[in-house]
């Protein structure tokens, strides 16, 4: 019975992780919920910006916005964190690296766009966008390209990495 162990956004490009085995599966769904996996993503954004910082840790409440499927930020005791470096910008373009401490739907996408880095192809933030029928031709550049744990029945630290990258010159 293969069911998924963790998610990402369906626009974003990817690894998902599933379980086969029945038994175990709520072991390794639980090291999610427990923020006991450590997960590396990639971002290209547009980038005009002149200051000398390179990493940031965003803390912040994120909770649901308008319309329904848009997230926001909020006051109040912060439920998502993210560990951002920038690892090469050229021109009006950067490349990005983020680590996700928690997993609230769309953190990323939000916490880059509440930095001024707007992740190419969002049609979501910082602002909505119509829907184009052409989106497979433009996909959002947010990669899932790592993940890494303790694997919960053999106890091997288990690392997988997508071979996929986003386009960047």
């Amino acid at each position: 019975e293969l069911s998924p162990i963790n998610r990402i956004d369906r626009e974003t490009a990817g690894l998902v992780l599933f379980s086969m085995n029945k038994k175990t599966r709520g072991r390794y769904q639980e090291m999610f919920m427990k923020g006991e996996v450590k997960k590396t993503y990639d971002a290209v954004t547009k980038y005009h910006y002149s200051q000398k910082k390179k990493s940031w840790t965003i803390e912040n409440r994120i909770v649901k916005g308008d319309p329904w499927f848009r997230m926001k930020t909020a006051s109040g005791r912060p439920n998502a964190i993210t560990k951002i470096s920038l690892v090469k910008s050229k021109g009006n373009k950067a490349l990005f690296q983020l680590c996700p401490v928690t997993g609230k739907k769309h953190q990323l996408r939000l916490h880059l766009s509440g930095l001024g880095f707007s992740i190419l192809n969002d049609r979501y933030y910082p602002e909505l966008l119509p829907k184009k029928n052409s989106e497979f031709n433009t996909p959002l550049q947010l990669l899932a390209r790592k993940i890494q744990f303790r694997d919960p029945v053999s106890a091997i630290l288990a690392t997988y990495e997508s071979e996929r990258r986003l386009f960047f010159d």
